[in-house]
C-alpha cells in the first residue's frame, strides 16, 4: 500500500477514535461543560495533538453527527434476504436502524439536547436543503429512494413515497426523543419496532385493529 494512502487510514482511525472519545466525554459532562482538554484525556492524546485533527469541539460535534448519520444511511444499502414481502423488508430495515440508536443511546442522547448553532457541519450544495437540520433531509432523501425501490404504490397507500418517508422519519424521531429522556431506564428501543410498523402501515386505529386480530373495539 503506497505511504500516502496509509497515511489517510491512519488519519481516518485516529479521527474516529476522538469521536468515539469525544462521545463518551460529552455523555459523562455534556456538551457544554466538556473541554477539548477532557476530550484529549479521554482519548489518551494532549490537547494540542488533538487540534491536528480538528480545529474545535463544535467541529468534533460536527463529526459525531456526520457518523450517527453516515451509520443510518448506510443501513439502506445493506442486503434484503430474497423473497420478502415490503412489511418484512420494512421490518427489518427499522430493526438495523434501531439496533444503531440502542448502541449509540448516550450519543442520541447528547445530539437531542442541542441548541442551534452547536453543530458545525459542511452544508450540501443543494440550496434547498440549506438548514439547521439538513442531515434530517438526507435521511429523508435516503429513506424516499429505498422506498421507490422497494414499495409499491398500494404498499405506500397511494401516497408519494417522499411524504411517506418524512411520516416515517418523524414516527422514528418521535420514539427516539421519548425512548431517551421520557423512559431513561426503558427496554432496548427495537422492542418498539414492531409498533412503529404498526402506525406507519396501519395508522393509529388500524393498528390497533391489526393487534385484535381484526376487531375494532
Amino acid at each position: 500500500m503506497p505511504t500516502t494512502q496509509r497515511r489517510k487510514r491512519a488519519i481516518a482511525r485516529t479521527r474516529e477514535d476522538i469521536l468515539e472519545a469525544a462521545a463518551r466525554a460529552f455523555s459523562r459532562r455534556g456538551y457544554h461543560s466538556a473541554t477539548m482538554r477532557d476530550i484529549a484525556r479521554e482519548a489518551g492524546y494532549t490537547a494540542a495533538s488533538l487540534y491536528t485533527y480538528f480545529k474545535s469541539k463544535q467541529e468534533i460535534l460536527g463529526g459525531l453527527v456526520a457518523l450517527v448519520t453516515q451509520e443510518f444511511l448506510v443501513k439502506f444499502d445493506e442486503a434484503l434476504p430474497a423473497g420478502m414481502s415490503f412489511r418484512q423488508k420494512l421490518s427489518l430495515l427499522v430493526q438495523r436502524q434501531l439496533a444503531n440508536a440502542d448502541r449509540r443511546r448516550d450519543l442520541y442522547a447528547l445530539l437531542m439536547t442541542l441548541r442551534p448553532g452547536d453543530v458545525c457541519l459542511p452544508r450540501p450544495r443543494d440550496r434547498k436543503r440549506q438548514s439547521p437540520f439538513w442531515h434530517m433531509e438526507m435521511q429523508v432523501v435516503r429513506f424516499t429512494e429505498w422506498l421507490r425501490e422497494n414499495a409499491t404504490t398500494d404498499d405506500l397507500g397511494g401516497h408519494d413515497p417522499e411524504v411517506a418517508a418524512r411520516f416515517m422519519v418523524a414516527i422514528g424521531h418521535g420514539f427516539l426523543s421519548y425512548w431517551v429522556f421520557a423512559r431513561p431506564a426503558a427496554e432496548p428501543v427495537t422492542r418498539q419496532a414492531s409498533l412503529i410498523l404498526d402506525l406507519f402501515l396501519d395508522g393509529i386505529r388500524g393498528a390497533k385493529v391489526a393487534r385484535t386480530g381484526g376487531h375494532d373495539a
